[in-house]
């Protein structure tokens, strides 16, 4: 028995939703709210050290920002890095 039948069937939050719904850590240790970013991030990143193929992206990926910063062209990123500890 469910505890809430008005709401079934569930159905999974969209990405914006779940992107959206906290505040984000910058490099610096900073937090930005969700607010600010929303429609400025045109990327999203993610990486894991476990992954070998994830190792060689992310040195593309650090070309492609070295390229972005050289010509000034502004593109939010949102980098999402999974440590296993």
């Amino acid at each position: 028995m469910t505890s809430e039948p008005d709401n079934f069937p569930w159905y999974p939050e969209s990405f914006s939703e779940i992107f959206y719904s906290g505040d984000f850590i910058k490099n610096d240790g900073t937090t930005v709210k969700a607010e600010e970013v929303k429609g400025k991030v045109k990327g999203v990143y993610f990486s894991a050290h476990w992954v070998w193929t994830a190792y060689i992206s992310t040195r593309l990926f650090i070309a492609i920002c070295h390229y972005l910063v050289y010509f000034d062209i502004h593109f939010g990123i949102v980098i999402i890095y999974m440590i296993w500890v």
